[in-house]
C-alpha cells in the first residue's frame, strides 16, 4: 500500500530552478524580515528546539513522551509538513573562548585559570569539538507570503501548546541564526566570523547567499565536494515492522559532523482510507484470479497465499488503527547528510549502524544534489523515498537523547555522557539555584564541590564565597585563593564580632535596632528551660543597645563597634535587679571561658572568600557560635551587598553518626527526636531544636543576592 508519493513531492520540492553558480545550488530565492524563507511556493519558518531528558527516563516516562510527541505530530494539518533537524557540527571558537573558556583578571590568579582552561581544551579535543543543536521547520505550499504566515502563525499557536506539554519551549529563529547555521556547515573553519545585515541587504540588493555559501561546490555520485571537503547524503530506503526509540540516538553517534532530518507529511485521513480501501480492492482482485484458477485447475484444496494473508492482515490493522487507535497517516522520510575533511573519513558507519536496527540506507547515487538539500535545514523535500507509517511508528523516531546544560559564562562541569556535548551551568541564572550535595561517605562530594569553588571563584572576581567547615577540609584550600579562615572556638586567635554593624546610607534602621533581635535570641537560648525572657527584658535590651551604639553614631560609623562585653557592663552597671540578672547570664560569654564572640573583630571581614571552621566548637558555645554566625552573614549579606555581587554559601553538613558523632538535628534535638516528635507533644527543647534548624536553612534567603547556597552531606 502506497499514497502518491510522486504528487507529495511536487508540493515539497520548491523551486526547480537549474543553478548556474554555487550561489544558486542553495535553494533557496527570497527571505524575510521576519525570518521566513522561500523557495518557489514552499515557505518555511524556523524554530530551535531544546532537549529532553529522554534516554534516561524509565519506560513509563518514555511511553508519555512518545505519547505526547505523537500529539504534536496529530497537531500538523496537511497543507503543512514538519522537518526535525539534528545538527552536529564544529565548535564555534570564539564563542568557546568568550563562553566557556576562563577569562584573565591580572588578579594574581590567571595561572590557575590558564591551566584550567588547557584541561577544559583537552576535554573538547576528545569529544571532537562537536556542538549539537536541534532544529523545527514548519513548511507549507502557498502562493504569497502573506497566506504563508498566516497558516504558519496559526499552526504554531498549537506546536507551542503541545511541545511546552513535553517540557520543550521552541524559540524562533530569525535570519541572521538560520543563515549561521548554514554558514557553519558550508565554511567550515569559518565559525564565529559569519556577518549579515538584513538592512544592507534590502538596500544594496546584495545576494544573502554570498554570505554563507562555499568557494566550490560539486556533486558526484558518490559524494558532494564542498571546497576542500566532503559530504554525502542519504536516506533510509527500509525499516523493519518495529524500531527501537534509540535508532537516532544511534546514529548520531557514528559521525561527527552530520544533519539528520526527519521530514513528516500528514495524510488526510479520508485520503488514507481512500488508498486502504484501493489496496484491499486489490487484494481482493488477487485472491478472486487465484480462486478462479484453482477452480479451473480442480484444485479444490488450495488455500489463499501467505503474500495474499499477510497484505489483508496489514491492512486490516492499519484501518483499525485508524478508525479504532486514534491514529494518524503520514509520509515519513529520514535523511542524513554528514561531512568529512578528507574523502578516506567517508565511512560506512552510519550503514552498518542501521543494519543493527534492520534498516538500510540508499547512498540516491544520482540523486546526491537533491538528497543533500533534503537534509539540510531548508524545509524542503526533494527526493522520492518515504515511507507511509501510523503514529506510533513515526514516534519510535525519537529527536530527543538527553537534556543540555549550556549557559553562557558559566561553569564547565565536564561533558554529557550521552550526547557528548560540554556542560556549562550557571546556577545563579536559574529561579532557584540551590543545591544539595548527597552522596554516601568517602564518594567524592567534597572534592567536587571543591572544584565547583575554584571554578566560580575564578570565573566571577566579583562575587563572594561563605563555607560553613565543620571538618577543617577547606582552610588549605580558602588560603590558596587568598580568602581568610576563621576559627571558631574558645582557644582561637581569630576573632569576629556579632555586634559588627556597617552603616547602610539607603536604610534607616540604626544598629540597636537592627541587633535588638539577634540578643533576644541569644538571651532566650541562654534561659533555655530554666524560664523564659520576661516582657520588661525587650526594653532593658533595646536601652542597653543604644546606649552602646551612642559612640558609633556620634563619630559617623567610624569608631570601633561595641562587643558582648560593652552589652554586659552596661546592663550591669544599671540599678535595675533584672538587668543585673541578665548581666550575670552573659559573663561567661563576655569575660568567663567562653568568650569567643567578645572581641573585636580582627580578621578580613571584606574578604570575598570566608570560610568558617567550626570543627572544635565546643558544646557550651555551639549554640552561640551559630546565632553568631547566622547573625554576621545575615548582616553581611542582606544589609552590605553590593550592586551586581554574586554571593554563595557552602555549609557543609556531613553525616557524623557515620564517624561516632551526632547530626545537627541531633544535636539540637538530641534523644529527644524519638520521644517527643509527635503531633501535640509541646516539648520545649524540640521546638528550639526546629527553630534552629530553620535559621540554618534561613541561609537560603540570606543568599538570595545572584548566587545560592549548597549543602552537602547526607542529612538534609
Amino acid at each position: 500500500m502506497r499514497l502518491s508519493e510522486y504528487a507529495s513531492t511536487q508540493r515539497t520540492y520548491g523551486s526547480r530552478k537549474v543553478p548556474r553558480s554555487v550561489q544558486q545550488s542553495i535553494p533557496i530565492d527570497q527571505i524575510y524580515e521576519d525570518g521566513t524563507w522561500r523557495c518557489g511556493n514552499v515557505y518555511s519558518q524556523m524554530w530551535s528546539m531544546p532537549d529532553i531528558n529522554f534516554t534516561m527516563s524509565d519506560e513509563d516516562n518514555k511511553a508519555k513522551i512518545l505519547n505526547l510527541l505523537g500529539k504534536v505530530y496529530m497537531g500538523v494539518p496537511s497543507d503543512c509538513w514538519l522537518k526535525i533537524c539534528i545538527v552536529s557540527q564544529r565548535m564555534d571558537e570564539k564563542s568557546f573562548r568568550e563562553n566557556v573558556l576562563l577569562h584573565r583578571n591580572l588578579d594574581g590568579l590567571d595561572k590557575w585559570r590558564v591551566e584550567r582552561n588547557r584541561r577544559i581544551r583537552q576535554c573538547v579535543q576528545d569529544a571532537g569539538n562537536v556542538v549539537q543543536h536541534k532544529y523545527l521547520i514548519l513548511s507549507t505550499n502557498k502562493q504569497n507570503v502573506t497566506d504563508a504566515r498566516s497558516r504558519l502563525r496559526q499552526v504554531q499557536g498549537n506546536l507551542l501548546a503541545e511541545l511546552s506539554n513535553l517540557g520543550c519551549t521552541i524559540k524562533p529563529m530569525t535570519n541572521n541564526e538560520r543563515l549561521e547555521v548554514l554558514h557553519n556547515f558550508f565554511r567550515r573553519g569559518e565559525e564565529g566570523r559569519f556577518q549579515f545585515s538584513f538592512d544592507d541587504y534590502g538596500k544594496l540588493g546584495n545576494d544573502f547567499r554570498n554570505t554563507i555559501a562555499p568557494d566550490a561546490m560539486r556533486c558526484t555520485t558518490q559524494y558532494a565536494k564542498i571546497d576542500d571537503g566532503f559530504a554525502k547524503a542519504m536516506t533510509i530506503a527500509q525499516y523493519p515492522q518495529q524500531l527501537s526509540d534509540n535508532f537516532v540516538a544511534t546514529l548520531l553517534q557514528q559521525v561527527p559532523y552530520i544533519v539528520l532530518s526527519i521530514d513528516i507529511t500528514p495524510v488526510e485521513t479520508e485520503d488514507a482510507m481512500r488508498e486502504i480501501e484501493a489496496s484491499q480492492m486489490k487484494i481482493d482482485s488477487e485472491k478472486y484470479r487465484a480462486n478462479r484458477r484453482n477452480v479451473e485447475n480442480l484444485d479444490f484444496m488450495a488455500t489463499i497465499s501467505p503474500r495474499n494473508q499477510q497484505q489483508e492482515k496489514y491492512t486490516a490493522e492499519i484501518r483499525n488503527a485508524i478508525c479504532e487507535g486514534d491514529q494518524q497517516v503520514f509520509m515519513v522520510l529520514l535523511s542524513v547528510a554528514f561531512f568529512a575533511d578528507t574523502l578516506e573519513e567517508i565511512t560506512d558507519a552510519l550503514q552498518s549502524a542501521a543494519a543493527n536496527f534492520n534498516c538500510r540506507f540508499t547512498e540516491m547515487r544520482f540523486q546526491q544534489e537533491n538528497c543533500f538539500n533534503t537534509a539540510m535545514p531548508y524545509g524542503l523535500r526533494r527526493v522520492e523515498s518515504s515511507h507511509m507509517m501510523l503514529t506510533r511508528s513515526v514516534t519510535a523516531l525519537v529527536p530527543f537523547v538527553a537534556q543540555e546544560v549550556k549557559s553562557p559564562q558559566g561553569i564547565f562541569y565536564g561533558r554529557n555522557a550521552i550526547t557528548g556535548n560540554l556542560i556549562v551551568g550557571d546556577r545563579t541564572k536559574l529561579i532557584n539555584g540551590n543545591a544539595m550535595v548527597i552522596a554516601t561517605s568517602g564518594s567524592g562530594k567534597s572534592m567536587s564541590v571543591k572544584m565547583e569553588i575554584i571554578m566560580e571563584f575564578l570565573r566571577w572576581p566579583n562575587a563572594r564565597f561563605i563555607l560553613v567547615d565543620p571538618e577543617n577540609e577547606y582552610e588549605l584550600l580558602v588560603k590558596a585563593l587568598g580568602g581568610e579562615a576563621i576559627k571558631v572556638s574558645v582557644d582561637s586567635r581569630t576573632y569576629f564580632n556579632p555586634l559588627d554593624y556597617h552603616y547602610d546610607p539607603k536604610t534607616d534602621v540604626p544598629p540597636d535596632v537592627a541587633k535588638i533581635e539577634f540578643v533576644l535570641s541569644m538571651l532566650d537560648k541562654l534561659i533555655g528551660e530554666n524560664g523564659h525572657l520576661q516582657p520588661e527584658d525587650r526594653s532593658l535590651i533595646a536601652a542597653s543597645l543604644k546606649n552602646i551604639y551612642k559612640p558609633l553614631i556620634a563619630s559617623g560609623y567610624t569608631a570601633p563597634c561595641p562587643t558582648l562585653g560593652d552589652l554586659y557592663r552596661d546592663l550591669n552597671k544599671s540599678n535595675l535587679r533584672r538587668a543585673k540578672q541578665l548581666a550575670l547570664m552573659l559573663d561567661v560569654f563576655a569575660n568567663g571561658s567562653l568568650q569567643a564572640f567578645s572581641h573585636t573583630t580582627n580578621v578580613d571581614m571584606n574578604n570575598r572568600l570566608i570560610c568558617f571552621n567550626i570543627q572544635s566548637l565546643g558544646d557550651q558555645l555551639r549554640p552561640i557560635a551559630m546565632m553568631s554566625l547566622l547573625e554576621f552573614i545575615n548582616m553581611q549579606v542582606m544589609t552590605n551587598r553590593r550592586k551586581d555581587e554574586k554571593t554563595i554559601s557552602y555549609a557543609e553538613s556531613h553525616d557524623q553518626a557515620l564517624v561516632g558523632d551526632k547530626t545537627i538535628i541531633f544535636r539540637l534535638i538530641d534523644a529527644d527526636m524519638y520521644w517527643h516528635f509527635q503531633k501535640g507533644d509541646e516539648n520545649y527543647n524540640v521546638h528550639r531544636g526546629i527553630a534552629l534548624h530553620k535559621m540554618i536553612r534561613l541561609l537560603t534567603a540570606s543568599t538570595i543576592n545572584g548566587g545560592y547556597l549548597n549543602f552537602m552531606g547526607n542529612e538534609f
